[in-house]
């Protein structure tokens, strides 16, 4: 039974490296950039979620839902500022910019919200579940369930859409 508990954590675990690595390859997919900022932008939201959270006092999904219109205006004006003019120059370059833009990103997360680390307050209960011998978090539960919807959705999305930028007319 220890082995099971063991292998169904590891699965639990995988589901999050497999969600970051949709986020590396629609990123990819999407924009022809293997961008090394996405880790830091995911933790400016995060932060900004926190804050949502925790100092205004927002219910959960409203945060979420702010951070998503936040982000996603970050997104616009990095893309614009900083990956646009990029475009045409050397493959390299633009990774330098990336990594650059990472070390900005992670520099003004510490200026902005401090070098402390911060618990988030998670809206999913804290009681496990037992099935059998078997004791899984919530966590885990929401984690694995999430992940195999968001790669089932994409999995089709990329079906449907094979090609990123540049490849416009041989799509279909």
């Amino acid at each position: 039974m220890f082995f099971i508990q063991l292998v169904i954590s590891g699965i639990a675990l995988g589901c999050l490296y497999a969600l970051i690595a949709v986020g590396f390859v629609l990123i990819l997919k999407a924009t022809d950039i293997l961008n090394f900022a996405q880790g830091e932008v995911i933790m400016l939201s995060a932060f900004i979620c926190y804050f949502l959270v925790t100092t205004f006092h927002l219910p959960f999904l409203l945060a979420i839902l702010l951070t998503g219109i936040i982000a996603g205006l970050m997104g616009f004006v990095t893309e614009r500022l900083v990956l646009r003019p990029m475009l045409g120059e050397p493959v390299f370059a633009v990774v330098m910019v990336t990594i650059g833009l990472s070390i900005f990103l992670r520099s003004m997360a510490g200026i902005l919200f401090g070098h402390n680390n911060l618990v988030f307050p998670s809206p999913i209960p804290k009681e496990a579940v037992r099935m059998g011998g078997i004791v899984l978090s919530q966590t885990e539960i929401w984690l694995m369930l999430s992940t195999f919807v968001l790669i089932t959705v994409f999995f089709y999305f990329l079906q449907v859409f094979p090609y990123g930028p540049g490849h416009e007319g041989n799509c279909g």
